[in-house]
């Protein structure tokens, strides 16, 4: 067995009567790969965690401590339990005229942000300001914690990029097989993906050529930047694409084995 790589190419069977080509497409994982990425960048860089935790203690001062924890770093902030009074929400409208809203410490000196954003969850700050006040409220209890995770859409956002991109890449991913086969004088071409597969048949008596050809270049990219693909011609004039994001000097190698085999003349390529 022959087997010439070009790229992703290679020739997986090579007889007198059969030729049969294969490569895989690595377009969906380029573009799954990105689309994952970019989810893992939200997570990453937009997921924050902020928790506020007060104590009790008979032995020494009771305080309360504010910890702010993100992929840019962190910060902590101190105060003394008696300072606490008590918390409320802060409403803010943005551009939109969308209400968001916050928890505000309220101490003796001056009200303290629970969180550095605002959220548009008003149950959940709401919740955090009556549990609060519950326990200044109640002398007798000795612990209080809360976690705020920040913007839910942070989550929601990156969660839906990164499980986007991974699908992409591994149900978009296809493997192609072109075989050209004399004894049933039939080109077949299947296409093979995770989820589906099929096979395209014609008729191998009426190719009259097979060549290269430029895809067709996008405003603005230059003449290095335009891919290539193999194409087939049929006595109808009807052409077959086959993308193979080749380089063109060795699908000039392919594009002449398949003529040898077909018995083609070697005709200049477009």
């Amino acid at each position: 067995m022959i087997e010439i790589f070009v790229n992703r190419m290679k020739v997986v069977q090579h007889t007198s009567k059969v030729l049969s080509l294969q490569w895989m497409s690595h377009l969906s994982w380029v573009s799954g790969l990105g689309m994952a990425t970019l989810g893992l960048l939200i997570l990453t860089l937009g997921s924050q965690i902020t928790s506020l935790t007060c104590q009790r203690s008979d032995v020494t001062d009771a305080n309360c401590h504010i910890k702010t924890r993100s992929s840019l770093g962190s910060s902590e902030q101190s105060i003394l339990l008696e300072q606490l009074q008590g918390a409320k929400i802060q409403n803010y409208q943005n551009r939109e005229q969308n209400s968001l809203y916050r928890v505000l410490l309220i101490t003796s000196d001056q009200p303290i942000p629970l969180t550095p954003y605002f959220s548009s969850d008003y149950l959940n700050q709401q919740h955090i300001v009556e549990q609060l006040e519950l326990f200044i409220e109640d002398e007798e209890a000795k612990v209080f914690r809360i976690q705020d995770y920040g913007r839910s859409w942070v989550y929601v956002l990156g969660s839906v990029a990164l499980m986007a991109g991974v699908v992409s890449a591994v149900a978009g991913a296809e493997r192609t097989t072109v075989t050209f086969d004399q004894n049933a004088s039939c080109l077949k071409i299947h296409h093979q993906k995770l989820l589906a597969n099929w096979t395209d048949e014609y008729n191998l008596q009426t190719i009259t050529d097979v060549d290269i050809e430029q895809a067709d270049a996008t405003p603005g990219a230059s003449e290095e930047s335009t891919a290539t693909h193999l194409s087939i011609q049929f006595e109808s004039g009807n052409r077959l694409p086959l993308s193979l994001d080749a380089e063109e000097p060795s699908t000039q190698q392919v594009v002449h084995q398949i003529r040898d085999f077909l018995k083609l003349s070697h005709s200049s390529t477009s």
